[in-house]
């Protein structure tokens, strides 16, 4: 993603080639969007912000015997396996048990499972927010149906109630 992606105005990213080779617009967190038009004000007061850098470029940190030496590629982006090797890095940290078992998928789980269960009957805005072309991708994330919960919301059907047929 370079910083040409990121409007940090309307809180927004743009996908440009996505899942399935599609392009796309995704709404950031609040947190996220402050974070990155801070982390762009500073750029720019540094004069190093150029909008077809990347917003986490390639990176090579060498550790030497006055500390690490980081050098940055701000025109590369980072390895495709880099965000993997950042999680695990972060979950041995917070002491998770297999750190191996964090990556982004299970964050983006984590995500939908969360948000279903917030708003159980947003489905549909939940597809949206993943990008899914189809509701069957996003029931996956559905927890197993509880049949009381069923019974429930049946029972409080009111049809027939006041004589209309």
């Amino acid at each position: 993603m370079r910083w040409r992606d990121v409007d940090v105005e309307s809180c927004s990213l743009r996908v440009v080639l996505g899942k399935g080779r599609k392009g796309r617009s995704l709404e950031m967190p609040q947190v996220l969007c402050e974070f990155l038009a801070d982390v762009r004000a500073r750029l720019q007061e540094a004069g190093e912000y150029v909008d077809t850098y990347y917003v986490c470029p390639k990176t090579r940190v060498v550790e030497a015997a006055g500390g690490p030496s980081v050098t940055v590629w701000r025109d590369e982006p980072m390895a495709v396996t880099q965000p993997n090797k950042i999680l695990i890095r972060l979950a041995r940290e917070a002491g998770i048990p297999d750190p191996t078992f964090v990556g982004p998928h299970v964050l983006r789980r984590s995500f939908a499972t969360t948000f279903l269960a917030s708003s159980p009957d947003r489905i549909y805005e939940l597809k949206a927010a993943l990008g899914h072309s189809r509701i069957d991708t996003t029931e996956t994330y559905l927890a197993p149906v509880d049949q009381e919960r069923v019974k429930d919301a049946v029972r409080r059907i009111t049809w027939f109630q006041g004589g209309d047929t």
